[in-house]
């Protein structure tokens, strides 16, 4: 009886621990895409202020921008969406974040951030690119 006793509650600490590791490495990698997400911020916000905006934008877009990180941390922290429900409501909110900011644009401003925005992809393509060889 002993020696199922150990038994049993050595493989409960194996597989406890075992489980734990993982955590730590899913941890690891949400952190390195927090350091992917400051670049890109940094880069949006230089986007941004080539834009040149009035006053009223400014305020306008700081209160977009902080409705939608509320509604992503929301979904991020919703425990009952899977993974792949998450991703489908980041992205459905990006968009309507994006609607919002080109609402609030005048049609230079728009142009120019669609210039911008498709100079960052290409940049991002031959980055991609570079890496695969």
């Amino acid at each position: 009886m002993k020696k199922i006793c150990f038994a049993l509650l050595t493989t409960t600490i194996f597989f406890t621990a075992n489980a734990q590791v993982q955590r730590k490495k899913s941890v690891a990698t949400t952190d390195s895409t927090a350091n992917t997400n400051t670049k890109t911020r940094g880069e949006k916000k230089e986007m941004f202020k080539e834009l040149n905006l009035t006053k009223e934008q400014k305020v306008k877009l700081k209160e977009v921008r902080k409705d939608g990180k509320v509604k992503m941390d929301e979904v991020q922290n919703d425990s009952k969406l899977s993974d792949a429900d998450k991703q489908l409501k980041v992205k459905a909110l990006k968009a309507e974040q994006l609607k919002k900011t080109m609402a609030l644009l005048n049609e230079e401003q728009k142009e120019q951030l669609k210039q911008q925005r498709k100079q960052k992809k290409g940049q991002k393509d031959d980055d991609t690119m570079m890496e695969g060889q």
